[in-house]
């Protein structure tokens, strides 16, 4: 405890000032802003308290009950938009699947870093000091691209504590008080690579790349194992054995020794090649923002949504066989009954005659009829709320399938536009708060949930016999980050997740014996298969070499198709890159990707024809893979 309170002290001659930020919590897909005007930021002994007085809000947070800290940065100062420091965090409720989740937006960065240190004196103040080693700590310089000193002082600890509720931290200081150079969550977010070799480790914090380098193996092994341990069970929630611990990691590891090029992806590697990367989404001139990005199966055409500078919203459809050609508006305007929509989310459907959209202001489905350009039906959930839909299979896109699927942070239901009344028809709900954010299908009709908790709900998509839908089957645990997209090979034997700094692929079974039509298997018969969940990471020097720590990944897509193909690739991006994984290899444990340059920061990414589909605020572009 004397250890944490002087090492995250004030700094000598450092004037405590006032703390302000924006107090948000997270609603379905949304964050909701719990005042109008900014809030003060105090601690009241061990409790964190967020106030406007003038609002009458006050929100009183125990420290030693916030979990998952996180910090990131919103805007882009490179594009004129300022750069927001915020703090994101959960709290558990009584159900061990029930959590909400919080964010501050602080006004300014020294009140960032302040709260910061204010935070992890009480979070870390009852925390176990599992290991500690001195280091040479460095920082990646992008310019001189070398290894450089990051810290003036002679002597840097590297230090890995634990509390009792399994949040663990990772933590490097000088030998003067408050000295903290870094200070991060154990965490699959925080990109460690160990090398025993070398006897450091390199990772990614803050948008740069550090360096803490050991002076003997003994100490190098001591903070690894007291590392990978900590992971492992903030990533369970429980106490697990250590030789677990190994064989999951040793798993884990296989994708950090895998070979980051693989020439044979890309027709045309250097396409784009004088284009500068963009790690962070900047403010284009016409100050356009796309929203989402549907590729059309059967008409070669992509439509993309955009949010306008005045507000308003539009649906442009280029096409595919010349993306160079103007993109035609899809009507003149989106209304329903003369009321503005504003999507956030939506699906082709209907044998890609329809576009599906999700209205953020009502939480209703409207239908776009893309032959008449007119909004001609709106849905209704009955009062639910409608974060996100999806096909009720793989390919029901390609087909004159009416049902689709839609869900919510706690509900999955299928919703059939030929029911009267409400248009939602089978429903499977938690009582508790799972934070499910995403869903997928494979061609049998099975589904997939995701959520901010890294876990994967199996469902067969089946009725029961009350004519709701069947409960999970099976759940399967990733790796502790939120889930933000999935995908389902067509086969349902593989899940592919996307979390902001890694993707995720998990087995499900193998043929038709999935944990979608059963129990699943036990999570140590899993591991004696060898079926432990893949991390799929862009390698750290390449993150450096193209300026690329602080971007995210957008949804993770397979390259399935109608035809029967098995799926080979994994396409993605990060900033303004593609990124494609050979999934064949993948599979193997052997996973190899390829990274191309685009011509700005991709929004969305998507498949068609073994082409890879960007979005971009300004645009689209086609780029083709090898056959």
């Amino acid at each position: 405890m004397n250890f944490v309170r002087r090492l995250f002290s004030t700094p000598a001659g450092k004037q405590q000032a006032s703390i302000e930020a924006d107090l948000f919590q997270q609603e379905g897909p949304s964050w909701t802003s719990l005042s109008d005007d900014v809030c003060t930021v105090d601690f009241e002994e061990s409790s964190l308290v967020v106030a406007c007085e003038d609002e009458g809000v006050r929100q009183v947070f125990p420290v030693d009950k916030m979990t998952r800290f996180e910090r990131y940065l919103e805007g882009d100062p490179e594009e004129g938009c300022a750069a927001r420091v915020c703090f994101e965090w959960k709290i558990q409720g009584k159900g061990k699947e029930t959590f909400d989740s919080y964010v501050l937006r602080f006004v300014t960065e020294d009140m960032a870093a302040e709260f910061q240190r204010k935070f992890a004196v009480r979070a870390q103040e009852a925390a176990e000091i599992l290991a500690q080693a001195e280091v040479d700590f460095q920082r990646y310089d992008r310019v001189d691209k070398s290894w450089v000193p990051a810290a003036e002082e002679e002597t840097t600890m590297a230090t890995i504590s634990q509390r009792g509720d399994l949040e663990a931290f990772f933590t490097v200081s000088g030998a003067d008080a408050g000295s903290v150079k870094v200070n991060e969550r154990i965490s699959n977010q925080l990109h460690m690579q160990w090398n025993l070799e070398r006897l450091c480790a390199i990772f990614a914090c803050n948008d740069e790349a550090h360096s803490v380098n050991f002076t003997s193996e003994a100490e190098f092994k001591l903070l690894k194992a007291s590392y990978d341990r900590s992971l492992a069970e903030s990533v369970a929630r429980a106490r697990v054995d250590l030789g677990d611990v190994m064989d999951q990691f040793a798993a884990l590891s296989e994708d950090e020794e895998s070979e980051s090029e693989d020439p044979d992806v890309w027709e045309d590697p250097d396409e784009y090649e004088d284009s500068p990367i963009k790690s962070r989404r900047g403010a284009t001139r016409a100050k356009n923002r796309a929203q989402f990005l549907q590729i059309g199966k059967s008409n070669h055409r992509a439509f993309v949504c955009k949010r306008t500078d005045k507000g308003d919203s539009v649906v442009e459809a280029f096409n595919l066989a010349n993306v160079s050609d103007a993109p035609l508006r899809v009507g003149k305007c989106l209304n329903a009954k003369g009321k503005a929509i504003k999507p956030q989310a939506g699906m082709i459907h209907a044998g890609d005659r329809q576009l599906l959209m999700i209205n953020q202001d009502d939480d209703k489905v409207h239908c776009l009829d893309l032959e008449s350009e007119k909004v001609v039906r709106t849905f209704d959930a009955d009062n639910l709320t409608v974060a996100n839909m999806f096909p009720v299979s793989k390919f029901a896109q390609q087909e004159g399938e009416q049902t689709f699927l839609a869900m919510n942070s706690r509900s999955a239901f299928v919703m059939d536009p030929r029911s009267e009344g409400t248009h939602r028809v089978r429903t499977h709900s938690y009582a508790s708060k799972p934070q499910l954010s995403c869903l997928a299908t494979d061609e049998h009709g099975h589904f997939v949930l995701g959520s901010q908790l890294g876990e994967f709900r199996l469902f067969d998509g089946q009725a029961n016999k009350d004519g709701e839908l069947k409960r999970c089957k099976t759940m399967l645990n990733g790796l502790g980050d939120p889930l933000k997209a999935l995908d389902v090979t067509a086969d349902g034997n593989w899940v592919l997740g996307t979390t902001d700094k890694y993707l995720v692929v998990v087995r499900t079974g193998k043929g038709e014996e999935t944990g979608f039509v059963g129990r699943g298997l036990s999570a140590s018969t899993r591991q004696q298969r060898g079926w432990a969940p893949i991390k799929l990471q862009v390698k750290l020097e390449d993150l450096m070499q193209h300026g690329l720590g602080g971007a995210s990944f957008t949804a993770a897509h397979f390259d399935a198709n109608e035809k029967g193909e098995k799926e080979a690739r994994i396409v993605t991006s990060l900033g303004s890159v593609a990124v494609v994984w050979d999934f064949r290899k993948v599979k193997q444990g052997k996973p190899t990707y390829a990274i191309k340059k685009m011509e700005d920061y991709i929004v969305a990414t998507d498949l068609v024809s073994k082409k890879v589909v960007v979005a971009y605020d300004d645009g689209i572009a086609l780029t083709s893979t090898a056959k």
